[in-house]
C-alpha cells in the first residue's frame, strides 16, 4: 500500500490523511457498517484502504485518467470483489444499490452540498454520510485567489447546511482536514 501512497504523492494527486482514514475505519468497525458509496476515487487509494473494513464498496470518478488508474490498481491489490468503480458524474451516475452504510464524500468541493442533498435519500437508516477536506488546509480568505476565496466560501455554506439541517446531527472533527459525520435524526 505504501507504493500506491507513494505514486499519489508523486503524481500530486490528493488522497485522504491517514488520520482520517484511520478514524473513518473505526466507525465502519463499530458500527459494523457494510456497505459504502464513495464520490471521488482518484487512484483508488481510500477505496482500496476502507475495502477491507466493509463488504460492497462503489466508488465514483468522473476523471477518465484517475479512474482508469484506479482499475489497474483495484486489479493490483485484488479487491475487485469488493470494489466497484465507476466511470461518472456524481451529480447525475445513479448508484447501483438502492442504500449504502456509508457514503463518503470525497470529490468536488464546491459540490459538497448537490452530493449531499443527491445522496441523502440512499443513506441506509442507521448509516452516516461523512465528508473530508472541510478545513480546506486551514486557508484564509485574505490569502487566496479569487477562485480559492469562492471555494471557501461554498465549504463554510455546506458547514452551515450541515449545522442547520434538521433531518440529520453532525459532528466536525479536526482531524487530517477536517470531516464532518452526519447521522440522521431518530423519528420520535
Amino acid at each position: 500500500m505504501n507504493k500506491l501512497k507513494y505514486l499519489a504523492l508523486s503524481k500530486h494527486i490528493p488522497i485522504i490523511s491517514d488520520e482520517a482514514l484511520a478514524l473513518i475505519k473505526e466507525i465502519i468497525i463499530a458500527n459494523k457498517y457494510q456497505t459504502l458509496l464513495e464520490l471521488g476515487t482518484a487512484i483508488g487509494y481510500s477505496s482500496i484502504m476502507l475495502s477491507e473494513t466493509v463488504k460492497y464498496l462503489e466508488t465514483i470518478e468522473r476523471n477518465e485518467v484517475y479512474y482508469q488508474e484506479a482499475l489497474k490498481q483495484i486489479e493490483l491489490y485484488h479487491k475487485e470483489k469488493v470494489i466497484t468503480a465507476r466511470l461518472g458524474d456524481a451529480l447525475t451516475i445513479t448508484p447501483y444499490k438502492e442504500g449504502y452504510d456509508v457514503i463518503f464524500i470525497d470529490a468536488a468541493k464546491a459540490q459538497y452540498l448537490n452530493f449531499f442533498k443527491r445522496y441523502q435519500n440512499y443513506l441506509n437508516e442507521n448509516g452516516v454520510i461523512i465528508t473530508d477536506n472541510l478545513n480546506f488546509h486551514d486557508l484564509k480568505l485574505e490569502l487566496v485567489s479569487k477562485q480559492t476565496k469562492k471555494l471557501i466560501k461554498k465549504i463554510a455554506t455546506y458547514r452551515q447546511f450541515l449545522i442547520n439541517n434538521e433531518k440529520f446531527t453532525t459532528t466536525f472533527i479536526n482531524k487530517g482536514d477536517g470531516l464532518s459525520i452526519s447521522k440522521r435524526k431518530v423519528k420520535e
